[in-house]
């Protein structure tokens, strides 16, 4: 009874080192796909930046103007800020309604949230243990950028584009055609956030473990 006892024991312990072993090794994996993400979001918005600055933004500085689409008529954009080179113009709604600064912002807001998940990840594989409270306070934070993003992302960039439609003599309304609310971000927000308070529970049983052994 004693050897099956020690046996079993044994068996414990090799799981729980494989584990956070596995984990550990995970970790790693996950880290190396959210740098690719940061790189990927960051390139893309350095290139919108390069292309409205270099190409765009010359042919507004002469004069610009507002150009509608019907949708009828297929086309990307809906409403344009064109200047001296309709072909190319600065898109400020798109067909379905949702706006150019909504969807900068909506990148960024992702951007972020890849850097916390980077941060979390790298923190995770050097430490070995998940259930510490900066892993957890982490993993809050990439909860309350989600929630935050579907909340305000779209709105705020349909605020600006309404503004700026207003003041070159548009529609103010015309920027509120697409979904302001992400709703399928903000619930994941929620469930991030729920994750991090039981990992922060899992902290707790984490440190009466280490004081049993």
């Amino acid at each position: 009874m004693t050897h099956g006892f020690d046996r079993k024991k044994d068996a414990g312990e090799l799981t729980r080192q494989d584990a956070l072993a596995r984990i550990s090794k995970l970790s790693r994996s996950c880290r190396i796909v959210c740098t690719f993400l940061v790189a990927m979001i960051a390139v893309g918005l350095l290139a919108v930046v390069v292309i409205e600055a270099f190409l765009v933004a010359p042919t507004l500085s002469q004069g610009a103007r507002l150009q509608a689409v019907d949708p009828a008529t297929g086309g990307e954009a809906l409403v344009s800020l064109v200047g001296t080179s309709p072909e190319s113009g600065l898109m400020l709604v798109a067909r379905d309604g949702h706006t150019a600064l909504g969807a900068v912002a909506m990148a960024a807001v992702w951007l972020l949230v890849a850097l916390s998940a980077r941060r979390l990840f790298a923190f995770i594989e050097k430490s070995g243990r998940p259930f510490e409270l900066a892993a957890a306070d982490e993993l809050d934070r990439i909860g309350r950028l989600l929630v935050a993003g579907g909340c305000c992302a779209n709105i705020l960039g349909a605020l600006a584009t309404g503004a700026l439609l207003a003041a070159l003599g548009g529609n103010f309304t015309d920027a509120f055609g697409g979904q302001l609310i992400e709703v399928a971000m903000v619930v994941s927000g929620l469930v991030v956030s729920l994750l991090a308070s039981v990992f922060r529970y899992g902290c707790v049983l984490q440190e009466q473990d280490d004081e049993l052994i």
